[in-house]
């Protein structure tokens, strides 16, 4: 993808979050193109304003402007298309048959670039240009490295979003497609974050919820392996411990970056940052811990490469999607994410910046298992990716942010027997899937929550998740939708996102035109709508 300078160094800025780009787009526009810098409008009036550049927010905006409304897109990120567009190349499609409607189209779109008919994988560059072209043909104005500072609400409604240069974005309807759900505090709508509701709602039940030792560590450490350990980011160090006395409501979501990597000729080899050298004593006794377990699952492919700490998935060519497994490089998320959004960009480039370190350091270091060093030989960071942000990705994998306190709670009943729902707007299936929220390191042991992980089945997704219980009539949310912690970990899935995004895009039309709350409009008519652009309600 080819930028101007100033697009470059903007880029560049918006890990300080004070520049804007714009994304001018026209029936004419480039799909992969990227105007002049300029700043947005002091003020400007939509439809809709779609806050979030998440694959939702993109099919949102795109739903929504072919129900004739005037929409505008707001990416946090330099890119559209969120983490598809920056390296969660293998998507989570368990049931390809569920992916109907608009979002059956991108992958469509995915299947005829590639000649091929796995469309389910997809590389970033790739994901960002069929993204583009969506937007650039239902004539959605998108602006990028966008970040809502104040929410205007009178008489119940929002009127408008203040950016960060004071420009204003005001609407009749507003939908939060943001990962972190970044637009409930601002309109103070009720959420709940990480695990603070995890037994709310008695969805517990059978899923086995402990915080357990991941690994113990030799017993005698020397003075420099114990600061080395004490030194590991996004985990807890405390000086006096006790397993009763933690708490499971304690624990936050959690984050990684999925790098898309690459054994081909177009590659940078992965680097160790001279600032993470600290990290190697700690490494070599952790790795050689965890090492020690045996590997169930440990096996090589044409199409992935599995091993104690990576899940590694080909994705077109010779570019693969490098995966976390074990948790190892799952972090939790700071709460000063949340509460103090000038941290992100740092906690960001810290996540990223210690992942590539710690991929350098097991190729190289010849005290690496052997298993471990081979899995990982021969790859390197995607050249021609990312190529103004050093092949990493712009934005992080963020596996949950805040939740909607809806009109209904989904819960994990709801993914495994209680499947059926009068309010349904697509279909789903993906394994509940919880990550660790808690990493603890005391002495020479590590612990982690774990709760077990359980199929579901295909189950329906209710629109009133969607809908907040109290707060503004004229917001939907359409990524951090309403659920318990657990039900969570089955449809944080990006199809589930890009389904929900299509029926939140509707249903705003829907409400602008009967001039109603979001929490009264017609469902037989949104559904309706939505099973003649072919998404299947049941199963």
């Amino acid at each position: 993808m080819k930028k101007s300078k100033i697009a470059r160094k903007l880029i560049s800025a918006a890990l300080s979050l004070t520049f804007v780009a714009s994304f001018a787009v026209s029936a004419s526009a480039k799909p992969n193109s990227i105007s002049e810098a300029k700043l947005p409008p002091a003020s400007s009036t939509h439809d809709l304003v779609v806050y979030g550049g998440s694959p939702a927010g993109v099919i949102a905006a795109v739903a929504a402007s072919r129900k004739g409304l005037k929409v505008v897109l707001l990416s946090q990120s330099p890119t559209v298309g969120g983490t598809i567009s920056n390296g969660l190349g293998a998507t989570d499609v368990l049931v390809p048959g569920n992916v109907t409607g608009i979002p059956l189209e991108f992958f469509n779109q995915v299947k005829d670039a590639y000649k091929n008919r796995d469309a389910w994988r997809v590389t970033p560059k790739l994901a960002e240009k069929i993204f583009r072209k969506m937007l650039s043909a239902a004539k959605v104005d998108v602006w990028l490295n966008v970040n809502a500072t104040k929410a205007t609400i009178v008489s119940g409604k929002i009127t408008c979003l203040t950016i960060q240069n004071d420009s204003k974005f005001c609407a009749k309807q507003f939908i939060d497609a943001s990962y972190p759900a970044d637009l409930l505090p601002l309109t103070k709508t009720k959420f709940k974050l990480g695990k603070e509701d995890l037994f709310d709602y008695g969805d517990d039940k059978g899923m086995d919820i402990v915080i357990r030792s991941r690994v113990t560590l030799n017993e005698s450490l020397t003075k420099e392996q114990e600061e080395s350990i004490n030194a590991i980011p996004f985990m807890e160090h405390p000086k006096t411990f006790s397993l009763s006395k933690v708490k499971l409501t304690d624990g936050m979501p959690s984050f990684t970056y999925r790098f898309c990597i690459t054994n081909g000729e177009k590659k940078r080899a992965f680097r160790l940052a001279p600032e993470d050298e600290k990290f190697v004593p700690a490494w070599k006794v952790m790795i050689e811990g965890f090492s020690k377990k045996p590997c169930v699952d440990c096996e090589a492919t044409d199409a992935h490469v599995v091993t104690r700490f990576w899940r590694i998935g080909k994705v077109f060519g010779n570019k693969w999607d490098l995966n976390s497994l074990n948790s190892f490089t799952n972090f939790p998320i700071p709460r000063s994410y949340f509460s103090d959004h000038s941290t992100r960009a740092g906690t960001n480039a810290l996540a990223a910046r210690y992942i590539e370190s710690l991929v350098a350091y097991m190729q190289t270091d010849p005290n690496v298992n052997i298993v471990e060093k081979n899995a990982l030989r021969g790859f390197g960071m995607c050249a021609d990716e990312f190529t103004d942000n050093k092949n990493v990705p712009y934005e992080p994998y963020v596996r949950e942010g805040r939740r909607l306190v809806g009109k209904y709670v989904m819960l994990a009943t709801d993914e495994k027997t209680n499947i059926k729902k009068k309010d349904s707007i697509g279909i789903g299936m993906y394994h509940i899937d919880n990550k660790l929220s808690l990493s603890i390191h005391y002495k020479n042991r590590f612990y982690r929550d774990y709760t077990s992980f359980q199929k579901s089945k295909i189950y329906e997704i209710p629109y009133s998740i969607t809908v907040p219980k109290t707060g503004p009539t004229n917001l939907l949310v359409a990524v951090g939708v309403s659920t318990s912690p657990l039900a969570y970990g089955s449809i944080r899935m990006e199809p589930h996102y890009m389904l929900i995004g299509q029926a939140t895009g509707v249903a705003a039309q829907l409400a602008i035109k009967s001039k109603k709350k979001v929490s009264e409009i017609s469902v037989p008519e949104l559904q309706g709508v939505l099973k003649s652009w072919g998404q299947k309600l049941s199963h």
